[in-house]
């Protein structure tokens, strides 16, 4: 660990973690240190998606759970139209991706994602020029993928 890092890590947490309330499953030393460690570090970042501190914040869904959000997806052929672009989610962090018939090897997350999209247009019919503002961005995978079908006016990122 380099001294930057370790000096920019105690000025976070100059409040003892145990002092403090947690706000939410992200909100604790471990995932907060590992993303700052991946901004930091391009080996780290380069299989972070795998790193179990991440895989339990954020990369959880499971290939059944996936499967599922696939049959639904596979009912709105607009949406299906454009895997190849949403498929791009996929391309950094090394996450664990499966083999699903008759689009390819996806990750289970980057569905979940889809599904959330297309209840999003059955919500709204169209987002072209709405603002958006998510609450709890992760990585910023879902306003990726709204961005792959939908052109929003504006889009707000909100996280601890």
């Amino acid at each position: 660990m380099t001294k930057i890092f370790r000096k920019v890590v105690n000025k976070i947490y100059q409040i003892r973690f145990e002092e403090r309330l947690s706000t939410s499953r992200s909100d604790n030393q471990a995932y907060p240190t590992g993303c700052l460690k991946a901004s930091m570090d391009y080996r780290y970042f380069n299989t972070l998606r795998k790193h179990p501190i991440y895989t339990k914040i954020l990369e959880h869904v499971s290939k059944q759970q996936g499967e599922e959000y696939l049959d639904i997806i596979k009912k709105d052929s607009d949406i299906q139209g454009s895997f190849e672009d949403y498929k791009k989610n996929d391309l950094y962090g090394h996450p664990t991706q499966y083999d699903y018939p008759g689009i390819g090897e996806i990750l289970p997350t980057t569905l979940r994602y889809i599904k959330v999209l297309q209840d999003l247009k059955e919500e709204f019919d169209n987002l072209n020029g709405m603002n958006i503002c998510e609450i709890g961005v992760g990585y910023g995978g879902q306003c990726r993928i709204i961005n792959v079908f939908y052109k929003p006016k504006g889009y707000y990122l909100v996280d601890i």
